[in-house]
């Protein structure tokens, strides 16, 4: 039975820490929450305006949160039997919490940024990022446009031309295929809301539980660093910044999940249980490849190609093989290389279109600096810090770009390296190997090499910044490795030449180094990128955190010293990943936005119509969640009929042959033109091509619908009349008549 007495001591300390935490917590949500009002307002009195905000009823629960953990820390014997209760049962508890998720349709995405002129939208906590244009604008939209299509493979409301949904993100289709997309199978037999739901906590939950298997065989079953490698990985600035599109989150589960199926197969004897670890790995090895995005793809595939050599040489001098093992590999082969026929066979022809365009397709990177976000510059090494204050900043832009990468604390992942390696000569395989694939990708991010090398290692299908963000996550494997495998420390003859007194369990000395090498690592990051990114506060309060985390990480050989890393890779991921994207309920609030039910009800009552969104590049692709044919909804690969129909001027295809956003501003007063998205300009990027379309091409477009801010009855003519059916003193719709 538990103890559920406390002394007075303890009841005093867990309130104390309860209103402390609680109180620091709700304060931050709030900053979160508010961003535009405390950072944009100059001269106010900021404990005002905090405390204006400040959420009485939010901070209450997060009391009541915080008295139940703390209680429950205090007490040793409810602490561990709860701790061994969770990891006996982690499994059925994540699936318990998926569960729960779906039907409370929690997710964090963030089309609570399309308001289509309605009211603003307040999320339950955190809040909607305008920069996640890929998430809200093609992979949400897109999906719920496939409700209209019966969930196809070819959607023809996205650019109102057929569009292949399996090949251009995390989208469902009704085809054998989608097996290897299993997290958007949700949404063939839930509604958008618990599709959603699906989708992103499935992917959420599947990264933490895995990450948290791989970590327990990279630590020699370590529950602690186990589970800050989980952390680490799954609330990590570039995973969290980038949730939801590119296929980061299925290549990080199903790579680690297939490190896990090939460790599983070389441990068991029984063959029947050896065939189902070969179909799993078929499986596993069939997501990966699907994500289809090689940026991310090519390099983390020479890190778990590392990682499955260890595990192999591992394992196999106990393994029991025979003949059986050829068939299943062979099994493994050819199921593979049949499901990667079978896709590249029913998307050929959009697969050739997709590869062809100028922009992604044809764009190849032969390694070394490029002027896009400061990439192959050495100095982003020491930028990291800052990622805490990133989702406190009203614009985010630079964040998602520039700093999307895991944290690593670095450079304590090559101190720990060389102590463990040839100091205390713990000689590892594993940190081997990892090295020499940081080597192989470092050098080709620092350093330009020939086409051909380029090609042959498939590199050239990455880009300098996410190269970097993988070369992070070789990092931290690094760290958590050497973690595990390091023995105390011996500081004992330096301090004593410094004249230091050391005590058993920590190092004074330790603590000296960690704040030397943080203020270092501050000092370069601020004199490099300048005080719009570093501010007095902004050191301080970095070199205070890390400071703690390098003097625990330099202390890991103890289990309090563990612990200690732990809880600040709780605070650090937390504050650098964990609000990066709202929590909400539901999709209500979007679906129920009168604008949109009016397109609805236009659609049902017409659904072959051509639409056309007027001006406004962040909300043209909600129409085709009701199932309007956009015909400028976001092009993920080029529509040659549109473009070779306005293109009077037989301009150069290098301009509209491209994944694109494509922008229409509509004119009676100047012939139809389009220009590529200048790259300086925030959003407006070279993603972006803004067309200015005259009047008279609209017939030639076959358009019946217009969306727009402005009035366009004042462009009406002879020959083509607009005709406005519904305002709510922002959206207007036009229906389009033909004179002649």
């Amino acid at each position: 039975m538990f103890e559920f007495s406390f002394s007075k001591k303890n009841i005093l300390l867990v309130s104390i820490l309860s209103v402390i935490f609680s109180v620091l917590l709700e304060i931050y949500v709030a900053i979160v929450e508010n961003s535009n009002l405390l950072f944009e307002i100059e001269g106010w009195d900021y404990l005002n305006i905090v405390l204006s905000v400040f959420s009485f009823k939010q901070w209450l629960i997060f009391l009541i949160l915080f008295l139940i953990v703390f209680c429950i820390l205090v007490n040793p014997k409810i602490r561990n039997t709860l701790l061994e209760f969770v990891y006996k049962y982690r499994l059925l508890l994540a699936g318990l919490i998926f569960v729960l998720s779906i039907i409370f349709e929690i997710h964090g995405s963030s089309i609570g940024v399309i308001t289509y002129g309605g009211e603003a939208h307040n999320s339950l906590l955190g809040q909607v990022r305008w920069t996640k244009v890929d998430e809200y604008c093609i992979n949400t939209m897109f999906a719920f446009s496939q409700y209209y299509n019966g969930f196809g493979l070819l959607n023809d409301i996205i650019r109102a031309a057929a569009t292949n949904m399996f090949i251009i993100g995390e989208l469902p289709v009704l085809d054998i295929a989608t097996i290897f997309k299993p997290f958007d199978i949700g949404y063939l037999f839930l509604s958008q809301g618990q599709g959603l739901a699906f989708c992103w906590m499935g992917r959420l939950i599947s990264l933490f539980v895995v990450s948290f298997e791989f970590g327990l065989l990279l630590t020699k079953r370590n529950r602690i660093l186990a589970l800050a490698y989980t952390v680490l990985v799954t609330f990590s600035p570039v995973v969290q910044w980038w949730f939801g599109v590119n296929g980061l989150v299925e290549m990080l589960v199903f790579g680690q999940l297939s490190i896990l199926i090939i460790d599983k197969y070389l441990t068991v004897t029984n063959y029947y249980k050896r065939l189902l670890c070969a179909l799993a790995l078929v499986f596993s090895f069939g997501c990966f490849t699907f994500a289809l995005y090689p940026a991310w793809e090519v390099p983390l595939g020479y890190v778990f190609l590392a990682v499955a050599i260890w595990v192999i040489y591992k394992k196999f001098p106990t393994f029991k093989r025979s003949k059986k093992d050829i068939a299943l590999f062979a099994l493994i082969i050819g199921l593979y290389v049949a499901a990667v026929a079978y896709v590249i066979i029913r998307c050929q022809d959009d697969l050739s279109i997709l590869s062809n365009t100028v922009y992604p397709g044809l764009r190849s990177f032969n390694g070394g600096p490029s002027s896009y976000w400061l990439s192959g510059d050495p100095y982003v090494y020491f930028d990291y810090m800052r990622n805490i204050f990133e989702p406190l900043k009203p614009t985010q832009l630079t964040s998602r770009l520039s700093m999307s990468y895991f944290i690593a604390f670095f450079p304590l992942s090559w101190v720990l390296f060389i102590i463990v390696q040839f100091v205390q000569k713990r000689k590892d395989l594993l940190l081997y190997l990892l090295c020499i694939v940081y080597i192989f990708l470092l050098s080709f991010y620092l350093f330009t090499f020939p086409e051909v090398y380029a090609k042959l290692t498939l590199l050239s299908k990455t880009q300098s910044s996410r190269l970097f963000a993988i070369i992070t996550f070789i990092d931290l494997l690094i760290l958590i490795r050497s973690l595990s495998l390091l023995k105390k420390i011996d500081y004992s003859k330096i301090s004593s030449k410094l004249h230091i007194n050391e005590n058993k369990e920590y190092s004074k000395l330790s603590f000296i180094i960690s704040f030397i090498l943080v203020l270092v690592m501050l000092a370069v990051a601020a004199f490099y990128f300048g005080g719009r990114f570093y501010s007095i506060p902004v050191v301080l309060i970095a070199l205070v955190i890390f400071t703690i985390v390098f003097f625990f990480i330099l202390n890991g050989s103890s289990r309090k010293s563990k612990i200690g890393f732990l809880c600040c890779v709780l605070i650090i991921s937390f504050s650098a990943g964990g609000l990066v994207n709202p929590v909400e309920s539901g999709t209500d609030y979007f679906f129920d936005n009168p604008s949109l039910q009016e397109v609805q009800k236009i659609v049902q009552n017409n659904p072959e119509a051509i639409w056309i969104v007027d001006g406004d590049v962040v909300q043209q692709s909600a129409l085709t969640s009701v199932g309007a044919r956009t015909l400028n909804s976001i092009n993920p690969y080029t529509n040659f009929d549109f473009w070779e129909t306005i293109n009077h001027n037989n301009k150069s295809s290098d301009i509209y042959n491209r994944y694109a956003l494509v922008k229409i501003n509509i004119v009676n007063n100047a012939p139809t033109d389009f220009t590529c998205g200048n790259e300086s300009d925030s959003i407006n990027t070279s993603d972006q091509i803004d067309v200015t379309l005259n009047i008279n091409d609209l017939k030639a477009l076959n358009v019946t619908y217009i969306t727009s801010l402005n009035d366009l009855s004042l462009l009406s003519n002879q020959d083509i009349t607009f005709n406005k059916i519904y305002d709510n003193n922002v959206v207007k719709i036009f229906r389009v008549t033909y004179n002649s």
